[in-house]
């Protein structure tokens, strides 16, 4: 009887194979609703919305990959007049448009499919780039845990898992925890977003990240004031480096506020 059960159950598992491969399944697209065919296994977005998506081109600062003009010189403005504490940060989009629209909805909207499906867009972004073949383990930038509370979950986690898996690096969501609830940087001018972030970062397992090389991973990097105090503290705890990997970058800085 065992035998039987097994054969058929094997011979139930092919052709659902061979009817994936012949007619394959179609998936929702989390962003528009629609149903598509699944045109490259890891990606969870429709064609028709990848196209809408501001994707960054060069010429990009080496640092921390906003697009620069070009007659400006590298690292841009910015980095230069901020120094970093992580060694390169890359981000796939420019955080206007449709972008700003989903990553928005993902963080206070409560649509945490979003994030996993951005995720699956940074994740075939980096999968064939030998730079990432060194990191040694993916830490997201952590959400004070009331923040956590009353979202639900944290973005940056759920954007880290799919990279995570296309990389086959450890993703660690322990080590480096938030311990300052801090206003939300969106709410602060630049002077503000400095000071309002400070020292809100802990590492709470300096064994794990000791001689490590760790990429970072957040929704949005904007001034850089997070990304960089994260690197900071993780470097303190004995960090070899920290490289930052995020889905979007704000654009340039002019208009902000001083």
């Amino acid at each position: 009887m065992f035998k039987k059960r097994s054969i058929f159950s094997f011979c139930r598992s092919l052709g659902r194979g061979l009817l994936d491969l012949l007619y394959p399944p179609l998936l929702i697209c989390p962003v528009c609703g629609g149903s598509f065919p699944k045109y490259y296994g890891k990606l969870r977005i429709c064609a028709d919305c990848l196209k809408r998506l501001p994707i960054i081109t060069p010429p990009l600062c080496e640092v921390c990959s906003r697009p620069v003009r070009g007659d400006e010189s590298s690292p841009c403005a910015e980095c230069r007049r901020e120094p970093r504490f992580y060694r390169r940060g890359k981000a796939v989009f420019l955080y206007t448009g449709m972008m700003r629209e989903i990553l928005h909805a993902a963080k206070y909207d409560f649509r945490p499919e979003l994030a996993t499906a951005i995720g699956t867009l940074l994740a075939v972004g980096v999968e064939d780039i030998p730079f990432y073949d060194k990191i040694d383990l993916i830490i997201p930038v952590p959400l004070h845990p009331a923040k956590v509370k009353s979202r639900g979950y944290n973005q940056a986690e759920l954007i880290a898992a799919p990279v995570a898996v296309s990389l086959r690096k450890p993703l660690q969501i322990q080590t480096l925890v938030r311990n300052k609830l801090t206003r939300s940087q969106s709410k602060c001018g630049r002077a503000e977003r400095k000071k309002n972030i400070a020292n809100a970062f802990t590492v709470i397992d300096g064994q794990a990240v000791a001689g490590k090389k760790i990429l970072l991973i957040d929704d949005i990097a904007t001034t850089g004031y997070t990304l960089s105090e994260c690197a900071r503290m993780l470097l303190l705890a004995g960090a070899k480096e920290v490289n930052v990997l995020t889905a979007a970058i704000g654009v340039l800085e002019e208009n902000w506020r001083t």
